[in-house]
């Protein structure tokens, strides 16, 4: 009796090829994302909230504008929120995003904010005081970065945002969107749109934030059939499924195609049987 033979497989890491392949489905979100960029080189500061559930594909879109911004010569200063466990650590994605910024360029005060050591209150100096000259300090050492080329600064998941984050965003959204203002800034804010109750604090914020000028909002839909036809075939060329109906995140595809790769030449098999197990959870 013949030994039966395992089927060849391919071990490179899912999630590089997934994040390697072209962006498919998104032409519209990212002409928003190319508007504002184009009016932050212009000198008016934009800021792009990026809505939508979780595995929809902010980030993959996010890293797309995040790219094209380079290769256009821009800087970009990126952070995350967390989701911690217990307590929050106040203002760590926006310190986070400023270790993207040569350490020269960063005044005494806030080199010091950034190492931990806060400015002490004083008689003359409150801790509100305090507070606001680290503020002015940030917003400073964005409006100074970028007149040779423009800046962007990305935070995502700010559904998790403490509450110093959220007061220092809305600081500079404030300052930079002001009729008056003029810097080559584009703020880019990411979050889950189904992670918080309707009236949570940061459902609030994030609605102030949206009704200020030169703000816009990008909701990320589901891909829809043909969309996720062109993303199965970016991950791996050979794969074909039958598509009755789709409406999958990019994450519920990506999972069909690792699904594939592990199954070696069985795989198309695997790959429809996840498809229609998708289908019928919708």
């Amino acid at each position: 009796m013949a030994e039966r033979q395992e089927p060849e497989r391919n071990n490179e890491p899912m999630p590089r090829r997934a994040w390697d392949a072209p962006l498919v489905g998104r032409a519209a979100e990212l002409a928003t994302l190319d508007e504002a960029m184009r009016a932050a080189a212009d000198g008016t500061a934009a800021v792009v909230l990026i809505a939508g559930e979780a595995g929809i594909g902010k980030s993959r879109l996010t890293a797309e504008a995040a790219n094209r911004a380079r290769a256009d010569g821009w800087q970009v200063l990126s952070g995350g929120c967390l989701d911690l466990a217990e307590g929050s650590v106040p203002y760590l994605p926006l310190m986070d995003a400023l270790h993207d910024l040569p350490i020269d360029t960063l005044s005494p005060l806030l080199t010091r904010w950034l190492s931990g050591v806060a400015e002490e209150p004083s008689p003359q100096h409150s801790e509100d005081a305090a507070r606001g000259r680290v503020y002015a300090a940030y917003l400073e050492v964005l409006r100074a970065s970028s007149p040779n080329s423009p800046l962007a600064l990305v935070v995502e998941d700010v559904h998790w945002a403490d509450r110093g984050t959220r007061d220092l965003l809305s600081y500079l959204v404030r300052a930079l969107t002001a009729p008056t203002a003029r810097a080559r800034v584009l703020i880019i804010l990411t979050y889950r749109s189904d992670d918080f109750p309707r009236g949570s604090p940061i459902r609030r914020w994030l609605g102030e934030l949206a009704r200020r000028p030169s703000v816009s909002r990008v909701d990320v839909a589901p891909l829809g059939r043909a969309e996720v036809g062109q993303q199965l075939n970016a991950l791996e060329p050979s794969t074909r499924t039958r598509r009755r109906r789709s409406f999958f995140t990019p994450r519920a595809t990506r999972s069909m195609w690792r699904n594939w790769r592990r199954s070696g030449p069985l795989g198309s098999q695997g790959c429809r049987r996840s498809y229609a197990t998708l289908q019928r959870s919708e």
